[in-house]
């Protein structure tokens, strides 16, 4: 197969690691489709079950680009009308998240909320996937509390940092930083969905509620230390 030009490493487990190969504009998505393997979120991985359930091929080829591409003109043809899983969520910050984000204290909009403090920056961001698609959106929230006098002594050997900073970049260990599924009961990174065309509020609604209950105890008890 000829035409492949990047890879990226999409998975990995203790002993073994699958590449991403894009292959939009090649000629080799008729050879990929017709070869045995199972489809997955990132496209296909090549391969068979053996009677011990192991996977034969010692490596998964992932064709992302032109599947995600193909299933998104599909989907487009048959939703014409409903506004995109992006423009559901746009809605849903400007609607929703930003004005409850200001009523628990912060300033902002977009991406960036700040939760004011003399002393300290104390920065939420929103992230959204880079697999996101016109179908459906996955997106997090990112915590960062750092003094800004630590701040403005690390920019002295690190101008790249910028004037402050956000949530959601990870400056170094002098910071605090966190995702905030990681402080709620299961301690695990959470990422929400909103589908395209869907209401909402629901969803917005429980990310409010866990950064109220979660991320903001988090972040004021960073403030007190």
């Amino acid at each position: 197969m000829t035409g492949v030009g990047s890879f990226e490493v999409v998975d990995f487990g203790v002993d073994d690691v699958t590449l991403g190969f894009d292959f939009t504009g090649s000629r080799s998505i008729g050879t990929l489709n017709s070869m045995p393997g199972i489809e997955t979120r990132w496209g296909k991985r090549l391969g068979e079950r053996t009677s011990w359930d192991q996977w034969s091929s010692a490596f998964g080829v992932v064709r992302r680009a032109a599947v995600e591409e193909a299933a998104e003109h599909r989907w487009r043809g048959h939703h014409a009308s409903v506004p995109t899983a992006q423009e559901t969520y746009r809605d849903m910050v400007k609607a929703h998240l930003a004005p409850g984000l200001r009523a628990l204290g912060f300033k902002g909009s977009g991406r960036n909320y700040e939760l004011p403090c003399p002393q300290h920056w104390a920065m939420l961001g929103l992230q959204s996937s880079k697999w996101n698609d016109s179908r459906e959106v996955h997106f997090t929230v990112n915590l960062l509390v750092v003094p800004r006098e630590v701040w403005d002594r690390e920019r002295v050997e690190r101008p790249y940092l910028g004037a402050k900073p956000t949530a959601n970049t990870r400056p170094g260990m002098f910071a605090w930083s966190e995702r905030l599924g990681i402080l709620m009961p299961k301690g695990r990174d959470e990422w929400w969905r909103l589908k395209a065309g869907e209401k909402s509020s629901k969803v917005a609604q429980q990310v409010l509620k866990a950064i109220e209950i979660y991320g903001l105890p988090a972040m004021r008890a960073q403030l007190r230390s």
